[in-house]
């Protein structure tokens, strides 16, 4: 498949369809700039999916879940060496499997959503590109045509920001607000934080963008 140099608005179930056709096996990547994703397929399947800023974290997905507490998961990520923190909670009795996947799988589809509305991203694909940690775990995202048809259309602005906030989308509107706030102070400089820039940028954007909804 020759691939687009740039991502259209609501293009990129377009474009995971033709890879699909292709069973081509690699990461395809979005860099928007501030924002990047990369959408590990195998077989053309979507195994996995990274975010650059971090979005829809592990860790705040289980919290939000209600699957362990913030002090359980912080504990765990403070013991587990060299694990990955899902495989640490694992180890601690504090998780399950089927918990760590449902998570994993919602992670992907947030991901994913996300990613869907890059538009104006340009696009590269790296064949053979090896899977991310915990990326070969998982079974592959079923029904993605789905997920990135939805990401395109009406509410993704709300299913964004709570990604980024580690939110359910169905919290009220002041649980977002408050969340917003506080991951505001985390991230701005001028209170004194030491963050990641582009993730303050990539919030304030979202926040934005659902405020106006």
């Amino acid at each position: 498949m020759i691939l687009p140099s740039r991502l259209g608005e609501g293009a990129l179930s377009g474009v995971l369809s033709g890879l699909l056709r292709d069973g081509a096996s690699g990461e395809l990547e979005l860099d928007g700039g501030v924002v990047r994703h990369g959408i590990h397929l195998r077989r053309g399947r979507v195994q996995a999916v990274e975010s650059a800023p971090r979005v829809a974290v592990l860790g705040d997905l289980l919290v939000a879940r209600g699957e362990v507490s913030r002090e359980a998961v912080e504990r765990a990520a403070k013991e587990r060496g060299g694990a990955l923190l899902g495989h640490a909670l694992l180890a601690a009795g504090r998780l399950t499997a089927r918990q760590r996947d449902r998570a994993l799988d919602q992670q992907r589809r947030e991901r994913l959503g996300l990613a869907s509305r890059c538009a104006g991203a340009s696009l590269r694909f790296h064949p053979g590109k090896a899977l991310p940690p915990g990326g070969v775990e998982a079974s592959a995202l079923e029904d993605w045509v789905e997920v990135a048809s939805a990401g395109a259309r009406g509410g993704a602005p709300r299913r964004g920001l709570c990604a980024l906030l580690g939110l359910p989308v169905e919290s009220p509107d002041g649980a977002l607000r408050a969340a917003f706030r506080r991951r505001v102070r985390a991230l701005h400089p001028d209170l004194g934080a030491v963050g990641d820039p582009r993730a303050l940028c990539a919030l304030l954007e979202s926040y934005r963008a659902w405020d106006r909804g």
